[in-house]
């Protein structure tokens, strides 16, 4: 198997756990690109909230 950063994996296997649970979410706060969950929103818009970034 071909490593690849912690980062990256988190990010395709919520793909695949998005499409085999409709009860997964992921709540966003601008930080999509960096933790890798925009495929996720991508693929799942339903599933995914973005609250933008409060600072």
């Amino acid at each position: 198997m071909a490593q690849k950063a912690t980062r990256n994996g988190f990010g395709d296997e919520m793909v695949v756990l998005g499409k085999e649970n409709k009860n997964i979410f992921i709540v966003d706060a601008d930080i999509g690109k960096s933790c890798r969950t925009d495929g996720f929103a991508h693929a799942y818009p339903e599933q995914h909230i973005n609250v933008g970034i409060a600072e």
